[in-house]
């Protein structure tokens, strides 16, 4: 990692813990090979976060330095978020074609998020179907999705609302610290009009 890459995981990262590991020995899912990633093994992380600053770029730190399909969960306060991602592998260059990240959710909708509901034959397809499987979740949990939205609706969905809530962290933080009065009904406008926000994706 550089030294800026560095200062990310140190100020907001408190802990990395590698999790779990879904191979052939333990699932008796054929390991293959796709886009010249190897998908002999779905690795599961957990990060324990102190806060959500430059967390977008963190998660895409990882992705891009592990060659093996991931689930990432991070846990902030009572919250959790998923991160997944598609990426190619060409002469040990990692490159990340998609990172789809959830809106903060609840330990109630990570259990409904588990793997045990997607079958498949091989671990890239196993992988392929959780990446959908995520995001068709989220879209039932988190907006109203009668209209069938696809994908890339959905992802834009997801990541504004991981953005303002991302944004509604940092206000709260601020508003708490904020020792001028005077300052603060500004700062409590700008934390109601991002609630309004969310409530209305």
């Amino acid at each position: 990692l550089i030294e800026n890459e560095k200062k990310y995981f140190v100020n907001s990262v408190d802990r990395v813990k590698l999790y779990y590991a879904l191979r052939n020995d333990n699932s008796n899912i054929e390991a293959d090979i796709v886009e010249d990633c190897t998908y002999d093994e779905i690795v599961y992380i957990e990060l324990k976060l102190r806060n959500l600053d430059n967390f977008d770029k963190i998660l895409k730190i990882i992705h891009s330095s592990i060659p093996k399909p991931l689930v990432i969960v991070s846990n902030y306060e009572d919250d959790k978020i998923i991160s997944v991602a598609t990426k190619t592998n060409n002469n040990n260059k990692i490159k990340l074609i998609e990172v789809f990240n959830t809106p903060m959710v609840n330990n109630i909708i990570l259990e409904n998020l588990s793997f045990e509901k997607v079958r498949a034959k091989t671990l890239s397809e196993v992988y392929k179907n959780y990446i959908s499987f995520v995001k068709e979740r989220i879209a039932l949990e988190i907006i109203d999705n009668k209209d069938n939205l696809n994908s890339d609706i959905l992802y834009e969905k997801s990541q504004e609302k991981l953005l303002l809530q991302q944004q509604l962290e940092k206000l709260k933080k601020q508003l708490n610290a904020e020792k001028q009065n005077s300052k603060k009904p500004e700062l409590m406008k700008q934390i109601k009009e991002i609630k309004d926000a969310l409530e209305r994706i």
